[in-house]
C-alpha cells in the first residue's frame, strides 16, 4: 500500500499550482526542472 502523504516538495508545488502557476514557473521559483514538477504532480 502506498503511503498518501505528500513529501514537503510535493506540498510546495501543489501549493504554487494551486495560486495559478504553470509548471514551468514553479520549476523557475523552486529552481528545479519543469521535468522534475511533472514528476511531484504525478
Amino acid at each position: 500500500m502506498s503511503n498518501p502523504e505528500l513529501s514537503e516538495r510535493e506540498l510546495e508545488v501543489l501549493h504554487l499550482m494551486a495560486q495559478g502557476m504553470s509548471n514551468l514557473d514553479i520549476a523557475t521559483a523552486l529552481i528545479i526542472a519543469e521535468s522534475s514538477v511533472k514528476s511531484h504532480v504525478n
